[in-house]
């Protein structure tokens, strides 16, 4: 539902001031028309000490992987440096009928002590998990180094450690952060592993791909893989700056921009950009049906079959945005479509919109900013909470299509540290100053001096 607006609000603010206005508030493919998801939370009576990691349909009913934790675990299995010092799961299986309910008495183990990934075809018994790696010394004391990964197939490991070598063989990356998806055409294994969210790696058969043919010069990011049609394909993410700004902190404006498929074959020993060039500017969260492709694009859902692509749903109404960690996205016989995210499921459903019914969606346009990300996240957090009105981020890089979106009336609120753009848009009358639109931020007390 879109508010009649006679003009546009601007906002040219912190993100403080932001979180405020949000909390007053109660060849290349043509993209393909794609059917319309509307996205809603599912409560798997979760515990606090309990997360999904991943669901997958198998014999007519559910099969989630559940990890679990506790205070003796994470004493005697320590936990990751970092953000959140991620406490380290032992995964189980709990299985639940079409409409989730659980049968609590069918829960079982893992083959591995902490699953992380399968097989889209519960079928093939592909899994990726990790097994603590202890180190006991001479004087009996018990030391945790982290998680090792391995490849399991049919209930026994394939191979060795799935985790690069270090300078004294001992694996590095041993997160359990750690989150991966795979694919398995002729006998032969293909696997993308996220380590901790920069060490990023794709595994073919027996060995970890190099990517020193990626070009000088071009920003990329391996997002993920998936198996469209019987072939596997890396997907990317990649940019081309010019190379005069290209050690700057602000990279300036891209030459190019492409998000790719790059196919790969067992005899694969580098990964390049010579793919096939598809819609959309992915982020993550790639995961395969053998028909169709999905990933995230920020708090987009896409969808492609290897030639055309398009957005399918807009997951920012759950609590989905560009930072969110998004594990698994698994298709239904029903044809509902179940995404796995931030320790979470969302069920999607056939359509008429993607928008939630009876609530006023504002759409928010950044330009040529930073802000996306931390507003994306801020926006995200406000709809989880299920308000009347939601709010949607999108990024214009081009001016010229922010004007477009601008007269058509798509876009309520701009965010843009740009004044000379904002004052070509004050000249023409497009711009609601924010004291006269949300006037109580602007009382004495309510906001920082300084913010105002």
């Amino acid at each position: 539902m879109k508010p009649n607006r006679n003009r546009i609000t601007a906002l040219v603010l912190a993100l403080l001031m932001t979180a405020s206005f949000l909390a007053s508030c109660s060849g290349k493919g043509k993209a393909e028309t794609a059917d319309i998801y509307l996205g809603e939370i599912v409560d798997l009576g979760l515990s606090e000490n309990e997360t999904i990691l991943d669901i997958i349909e198998a014999d007519g009913e559910l099969r989630a992987t559940v990890g679990v934790t506790s205070d003796e675990m994470a004493a005697r299995y320590g936990t990751d440096y970092g953000v959140g010092f991620i406490i380290p799961y032992k995964t189980e299986y709990r299985y639940y009928d079409m409409d989730f309910l659980e049968d609590t008495g069918k829960r079982e183990a893992t083959t591995p002590f902490f699953q992380i990934a399968q097989d889209s075809d519960p079928t093939m018994n592909l899994v990726i998990g990790g097994e603590p790696y202890l180190y006991t010394d001479e004087n009996g004391t018990e030391t945790s180094y982290g998680v090792r990964y391995y490849l399991y197939k049919d209930g026994e490991k394939l191979g060795e450690v799935l985790n690069p070598l270090g300078e004294n063989n001992y694996g590095k990356y041993t997160q359990y952060s750690a989150k991966a998806n795979l694919a398995w055409v002729d006998d032969t294994p293909y696997v993308w592993m996220n380590y901790d969210g920069f060490e990023i790696e794709v595994f073919v058969k027996d060995r970890f791909l190099k990517t020193t043919e990626i070009a000088p010069g071009v920003s990329y990011n391996i997002c993920g893989l998936m198996e469209i049609g019987g072939t596997p394909y890396g997907l990317i993410s990649a940019k081309k700056y010019d190379r005069i700004e290209e050690y700057s902190w602000f990279e300036g404006r891209p030459l190019w921009e492409k998000t790719l498929l790059v196919p790969l074959a067992p005899e694969t020993t580098e990964l390049t950009l010579e793919g096939i060039e598809i819609e959309g500017e992915a982020t993550g969260g790639a995961c395969s049906d053998g028909t169709y492709g999905y990933y995230m694009c920020g708090s987009e859902l896409w969808r492609t079959d290897g030639k055309t692509s398009g957005r399918i749903s807009e997951l920012i109404f759950c609590g989905v945005n560009g930072m969110s960690d998004v594990r698994a996205i698994r298709s239904l016989s029903d044809g509902r479509l179940l995404v796995v995210a931030d320790g979470g499921l969302i069920a999607l459903s056939e359509s008429e919109s993607s928008v939630p019914a009876q609530r006023k969606v504002y759409t928010l346009a950044v330009m040529n900013g930073g802000y996306a990300p931390d507003l994306s996240l801020t926006a995200a957090k406000f709809n989880a909470l299920g308000k009347d009105c939601q709010f949607v981020v999108k990024e214009y890089k081009d001016v010229t299509k922010l004007n477009l979106a601008l007269l058509s009336g798509e876009v309520d609120v701009i965010v843009t540290a740009d004044q000379f753009s904002l004052r070509n848009y004050i000249k023409q009358d497009l711009l609601v100053p924010l004291e006269d639109l949300i006037p109580e931020l602007f009382e004495e007390g309510v906001l920082l001096e300084n913010v105002v």
